[in-house]
């Protein structure tokens, strides 16, 4: 199943540190972002239930990159449309 909201959001950016952002596809602008509990050196998910688009990321830092260590699974939900 594609994601519902698949216009809404052009990326989903991680960093070297622990912040998360969603970018609009039209605007190029920050929708949305969070700091993450440990650093956020993983690859991003997305997946769908019942028509509501998830976004989803381990944030288990990494002492090279010098972010808190952590083991925490961070789940976003978009909003209903």
């Amino acid at each position: 199943m594609r994601p519902k909201y698949r216009t809404l959001i052009k990326k989903w950016l991680g960093s070297a540190g622990r912040i998360s952002r969603a970018v609009a596809t039209r605007s190029g602008k920050t929708v949305w972002q969070d700091v993450l509990p440990a650093g956020g050196q993983a690859t991003p998910m997305s997946y769908s239930v019942d028509g509501r688009q998830y976004l989803a990321i381990m944030a288990g830092g990494h002492h090279f990159v010098r972010t808190p260590i952590g083991d925490a699974l961070v789940v976003y939900a978009l909003p209903k449309r």
